[in-house]
Formats: structure tokens, C-alpha cells, sequence
């Protein structure tokens, strides 16, 4: 059989793709700037937990944030520049005060 005419066996194995929809979720809003300005974590949302308290959400299909943030808590985390770090944590600022019903920055509507 020539060549062009035989199929090609990949020499290599694929991966399946990832379907887990696994979360990641924090309250700290330091740890969550963190993950964003590193691009660690995909952020999702945020949301209210039973106690009215405001949690990040993280897409986490590989499970990693508490490795993460055992890591952050040990000064192992990457560094990150400063301006990104401060536009995540204004972005998240922003996300606390639309779910406990004020505007940016927290002003009063």
C-alpha cells in the first residue's frame, strides 16, 4: 500500500478535553486580586454565601486554588504588576458593592 494511502497514527497522545466545571472560592478580596492580575484562575462571579458574606468564584477545573493560596499565603505566589494588581482589586471592589446594593466605590444609589 503506498504511503498516501495509509492512515496516520498520531505519535502522540491527546488529552480529552476538560469538562469538570469545578470552583474555586474565596472571600479574600487580596487573594482574589492576586489570582486575576496572574491570570491564575478564571474569574466567574460573585456571589453572597449563607451568611451574607461576599465570595469570589474562580473557574478551577484543575482543582488548584487551594494550592494557590497556600502558596500566596507563604510569599510563594508570582509576582504581579502593580497596575494590574490594583485594577483587579478595583474590579472586585466594584462586584462587593453591586451585590450589597451600592454603586461604584461604594456609593450610596
Amino acid at each position: 500500500m503506498p504511503v498516501s494511502d495509509q492512515k496516520k497514527i498520531p505519535t502522540h497522545s491527546i488529552s480529552p478535553p476538560e469538562t469538570t466545571d469545578t470552583s474555586y472560592k474565596t472571600k479574600s478580596t487580596s487573594f482574589a486580586s492576586a489570582l486575576i492580575a496572574a491570570s491564575m484562575l478564571e474569574y466567574r462571579d460573585a456571589e453572597r454565601d449563607e451568611r451574607g458574606d461576599v465570595e469570589f468564584v474562580f473557574r478551577d477545573p484543575k482543582a488548584e486554588g487551594i494550592r494557590l493560596k497556600t502558596r500566596f499565603d507563604a510569599g510563594l505566589f508570582p509576582k504581579v504588576d502593580a497596575k494590574a494588581l490594583f485594577s483587579a482589586r478595583g474590579f472586585l471592589v466594584d462586584e462587593m458593592a453591586r451585590l450589597q446594593g451600592r454603586g461604584r466605590r461604594g456609593q450610596q444609589r
